[in-house]
């Protein structure tokens, strides 16, 4: 296999932008152990994730995921996948020269972190679509006007119209002014039993509830902005990536008898690096570490989350099983792959430590759940509900003898 260290892999596929059949051929070596581990892992991949999708669907219920644990994944797979795609570029520019199975074995690693990033992204997608309606919509009840917190212009004018979460204009009952409540302190001796009735223009009727207006709460459009923001990430990592590779600069076929300027430098064992390939490289590097400082900090929110509220939620037991083993695998493979140097398998690594640990705290609430007679959403069990309804009289009963 090629050797990882330094740039001297980027070197080598990058000191040539544009590849010819030699290079290419002589840089292709097969490795049959790691096309089977590579596709194992993407077929493992997708399977794995099969459980967590099911649990969503079947139960149409997404409580239990923390949206800033889906935000820092979905930017950590994005960040990772825009890393391996720039350090492997050069395999895919070779696709060219090479046979389809040739082709298809160099950009498995690539191919790996993108099931990877698509079906973490699916899970926020399905987060949101079946995001609980108790949890989704809230009544907003007409409040008078006084009541409402003043707000800055100029604070105001930076928060979108969809995550203000006061009560609309038009549901705010306006306030009486203080010259007409002071009027009715005055004159409240010289009023009548029937003046001084309920008057209901001027208090909030219990019916006035049934005509509010149901909006989002701010939960949801909390975690509706942290897609947006994750899909923003998406577009602008990829935009950038773009555009550094296409200021790659083409291979050009020097006059006899003149020099290259891309011509290996004597004792250097390689190239020489042109400064976009020296922006595409720290790019790269870049991407990587985000990957890696994110995926280490993903799974704090969801650690928490499932911690304070003790329940598993929707978090799939199975899938947790499958990925925790897994993600080491993944790594393995990722690491053997020709131009990928720690940055490419490290957020992995990471995330199937954590992966692991939140794995023992579901098995632990699961065990929790089953003792007290609750599924993993709190809600009592149908053949438990009636014994804590008899354990609850008797125990009122006991406490009335006493």
């Amino acid at each position: 296999m090629l050797p990882l260290g330094g740039g001297v892999a980027l070197a080598l596929f990058h000191s040539r932008p544009t590849p010819s059949p030699s290079t290419c051929k002589a840089a292709f070596e097969h490795d049959t152990t790691g096309t089977v581990l590579s596709s194992l892992i993407i077929a493992g991949l997708l399977l794995s994730y099969a459980p967590q999708y099911i649990r969503i669907i079947r139960h149409k219920n997404s409580e239990g995921f923390s949206p800033l644990f889906l935000l820092l994944g979905a930017t950590s797979s994005a960040s990772s996948l825009g890393n391996i795609v720039t350090l492997q570029w050069g395999q895919v520019a070779c696709c060219q020269y090479l046979t389809k199975g040739q082709c298809a074995e160099s950009v498995l690693g690539i191919a790996q972190v993108f099931t990877q990033w698509f079906c973490f992204s699916l899970i926020f997608i399905l987060y949101l679509v079946y995001y609980p309606l108790s949890s989704k919509y809230v009544r907003s009840v007409p409040i008078a006007s006084s009541a409402l917190p003043r707000r800055k212009p100029f604070l105001t004018s930076l928060v979108p119209d969809f995550m203000r979460t006061t009560t609309p204009s038009n549901l705010i009952r306006p306030s009486r002014s203080s010259a007409s409540l002071t009027s009715d302190v005055s004159s409240a001796d010289d009023e009548t039993d029937d003046e001084r009735a309920f008057n209901p223009s001027t208090f909030l009727l219990p019916g006035q509830l049934r005509r509010g207006e149901i909006i989002l709460s701010s939960e949801y459009r909390q975690a509706v902005s942290l897609f947006l923001l994750t899909v923003l990430h998406f577009l602008l990592t990829f935009l950038t990536t773009f555009i550094l590779l296409l200021t790659l600069p083409k291979a050009e076929t020097p006059h006899q008898g003149t020099p290259s300027p891309w011509d290996p430098v004597p004792g250097n064992g390689g190239g020489r690096e042109h400064p976009s390939e020296r922006a595409v490289r720290v790019w790269a590097t870049t991407l990587g570490l985000v990957s890696v400082a994110l995926g280490c900090a993903q799974y704090a929110p969801q650690l928490v989350h499932t911690a304070r509220r003790r329940l598993v939620g929707s978090l799939s037991i199975p899938m947790m099983m499958l990925q925790t083993p897994g993600s080491f695998v993944f790594v393995y493979t990722l690491a053997i792959r020709p131009g990928v140097n720690f940055t490419g398998w490290a957020t992995y690594f990471v995330t199937g430590v954590l992966q692991g640990t939140l794995l023992v705290l579901c098995l632990v609430f699961r065990r929790r759940q089953k003792r007290e007679g609750v599924d993993d959403w709190g809600e009592p069990l149908p053949g438990r509900e009636g014994e804590q309804r008899d354990q609850g009289r008797g125990g009122e009963r006991e406490r009335l003898l006493r």
